[in-house]
Formats: structure tokens, sequence, C-alpha cells
């Protein structure tokens, strides 16, 4: 009887605890929202997107006191008429911080916080019809239409989303910033919202918010579970868009699993084993990269203690896996090191692999790559050129050193 209650006293404490952590992933997640790496990129889009009303005195008189409330003038609108230099001429020579330091811009739009967080930027012209000529960079409405997209606001977000995503790493403040704008429901092709579910929860993920990017995961599955699917595909296309279905099924399954672990929660841990094991039963049936996920099961299965399920995941990583992946070579050495009882050496091998953390973007770049038609400018093989007016805006604003800073600006 006392056991039992122990027991029963030890699960409350482990939802209670679960709960506290989730609501404490929130928090910082808003908090993040104000944070002012988002609010330079925030007040950025505005200043670029209000720029239009200038020249209309009867427009003026509705949107310039929202944007004069910002109170971003002096070092701000040099940083502005910085860009649009650059813009117009069609050069990168010019440094996008003459004229002022990047603490005096940063300071200015810490101080300003409170009055860009009341602004919602979309009531402004969207920012690719702001600064991009739609004839000259018609990819961009040739993404809008090959995705059933209507060209709007929302769709704005997942464009620099996924522009953000595949340009560079420095950008995930960018990325992060205009997933949260996303509202995925509007989105009517099945593949980008798909895609925008894994890609929230990747960078939750890398911003540490594991309970938050796992309740995402979980809803997801749930979702994909209970509701069927819109088809968006003839008869004949059914069989394809039932393997895609399979293939974010097993990332869903995958991504869930590495979430679990990365908690350290103990209830979640237990689960996650099973996820894994059911997105590599998925994965193993379908076309993409299967061996990425049977070096984390087997990674998992030691450090679970289970010693023959590794080796077995081991060993038919390397039956099935035709070419030398990295991830073939570290089952052939992991396998050498359990023959000779060096667990904690291949267990710390698995772990510290080059590709073992990175892994989850592989296989997120595949999926997006795969079911997204994006055209060459959004590609993540192709590069961008680099006067396109978008990449223009992005690498300004990449320029402008954040970091250390955050602590005594307020």
């Amino acid at each position: 009887m006392l056991k039992n209650s122990i027991l029963t006293l030890l699960v409350i404490a482990s939802v209670v605890l679960n709960a506290s952590d989730l609501e404490r992933d929130k928090k910082q997640f808003e908090k993040y929202k104000s944070s002012l790496q988002v609010m330079l990129w925030k007040s950025t889009k505005i200043l670029v997107r209000s720029e239009i009303y200038k020249d209309s005195i009867a427009i003026q008189k509705i949107f310039t006191p929202q944007v004069d409330s910002i109170a971003l003038t002096g070092p701000f609108t040099t940083y502005i008429n910085g860009y649009f230099s650059r813009l117009n001429k069609d050069t990168l020579k010019k440094n996008p911080t003459s004229g002022y330091t990047q603490n005096q811009l940063l300071q200015q739009v810490a101080n300003a916080t409170k009055s860009i967080l009341k602004i919602d930027e979309d009531i402004y012209p969207a920012l690719l019809s702001k600064i991009c000529d739609t004839q000259k960079y018609d990819s961009i409405l040739d993404f809008y239409k090959t995705n059933n997209i209507k060209p709007d606001a929302n769709a704005e977000h997942v464009f620099i989303a996924l522009a953000g995503f595949n340009w560079a790493k420095i950008l995930d403040d960018v990325v992060l910033y205009e997933l949260s704008e996303i509202n995925i429901s509007r989105i009517i092709s099945i593949n980008l919202r798909r895609s925008l579910v894994l890609m929230q929860a990747q960078f939750l993920a890398r911003k540490g918010w594991h309970f938050l990017a796992e309740e995402k995961l979980s809803a997801a599955i749930m979702e994909l579970e209970t509701k069927p699917d819109i088809p968006n595909t003839k008869a004949e296309d059914k069989e394809k868009e039932a393997q895609k279905k399979q293939v974010y099924t097993a990332l869903l399954y995958f991504s869930r699993a590495k979430e679990r672990f990365e908690t350290k929660d103990p209830r979640f841990i237990k689960t996650a084993l099973s996820d894994l094991k059911k997105a590599n039963q998925l994965s193993s049936k379908v076309k993409m990269r299967n061996d990425i996920i049977q070096i984390y099961l087997a990674s998992f299965q030691l450090e679970s203690r289970d010693r023959k399920g590794c080796i077995k995941t081991l060993k038919k990583m390397v039956q099935t896996i035709p070419s030398k992946t990295p991830e073939k070579l570290i089952a052939i050495q992991a396998i050498q090191g359990l023959k000779i009882k060096k667990d904690s050496d291949v267990l710390i091998t698995l772990k510290e692999s080059e590709q073992f953390h990175a892994n989850g973007m592989v296989l997120l770049k595949d999926f997006i790559n795969n079911n997204i038609e994006q055209g060459n400018f959004l590609k993540s093989n192709f590069k961008p050129n680099s006067k396109h007016p978008l990449h223009l805006l992005i690498k300004q604003f990449a320029k402008i050193e954040v970091r250390g800073f955050e602590g005594f600006a307020k």
C-alpha cells in the first residue's frame, strides 16, 4: 500500500515537474520575442515597409504616428537609408554602419522595445513588394504560385523563413521570428505545412526549449493520427503522396525522440526509444536517410544499457548502407569497440561524431527540398544572388553584433 502511494506521488511529481519545465520554456520563448536581436529585425522590417507611406499625405496621417512612436531616428534612420542606398546602387561596397556606432543603434532599439512590440508589422505593405521589382525577381511569385499560396503577409513570413533557413546559420533569430508570425492553418499546401511544423520544432530546440518543441511535435503526431489529410494531388499520385506522409511521420517521431531525450525527463526518456524504433521502422520502407536515424537509435540503446539492441542496430547499418558514409564508418568502429568491452568510449564516439547533432537539420533540409517547390531562389544548394534586395537586407542585419550588448541595453 505504501509502495503504491509513493509510486503515485512520484508520477504526480514527474507530471508537475514536466508542466513547470514546459511553462518555463514558454515564458522564455515569450521573453525571446522581445529580445534585442528580434526587435532589431522587426523594427528594420517596419521601417522599410512603412517607407512607402511617406509619399501619401492622406495615409501618412494614419500610419506615420505609429512609426514615429517607435522614436527610431538618427542612427536607425542612417541604418535604413544605408540599406536603400546600397539597394539603389546595387552594390555591397558601402559600410552598413557608417555614420553611427553599433552601440548607438542597439541602444536606440533597446529603448524603443515597448513601442516596437505594440506595432503589427503586417499592417504595412509586404516587405518583398517594397524592395523587389517583381518583374526582375519573379522567382518569389513563382514560389507562391507553385505552392498554392496567396501572396499576402502570411506568405511572406513563410518565404523569409525559408530564405533565412537556407542561406546562413547565423540567421536563427530571423527564421524563428518569421516562423512565430506564420499562421500555419492558412497554408493550403500539405507538404509546406508539414515542413513548417518540423522547422518550428527544430528551431525551438536549437534555442534549448526542448519541452516546447516536444509539445509541438506531439500535437502534430496526434493531429496526423486523428485527422485525415486533405488530398492535394490527383488520384494517380496518391501512392507518391502516401510515401511523403510516411517520411513526414518518421521525421515527427525521430524529432520527438530527440527532444524527449534532451529534456532529461525520465518519463519522456522511456518513450523516446519507442519513438526512435517507430521512426526507424517507417524510414526503412521509404526513400530517406535511414542511416541517420539508426545511428541515433544505436546511441540511445547503448545509453539505455540495451547492449544487444545497439549491436543489432549497428550490424544492420553495416549490412544495409551501400556507400561509405560517415555513419557507416562510425558503425563499424562502434562494433569493434563493443567487442573489446569499451562501451563508454563507443558512446562518446557516437555522441561526439561530427554529424550527430547536425543530422536533424540534414533530414529537415532533405524533406524540404524534396517536398516543396522552392525554385532556385530558395534551394539550400543554391548560392543566393548577393545583390538580391532580400539578401542585402538580411546581410546588413546580420552584420550588427548584438551579443554582449543585451546585458546593458535598457
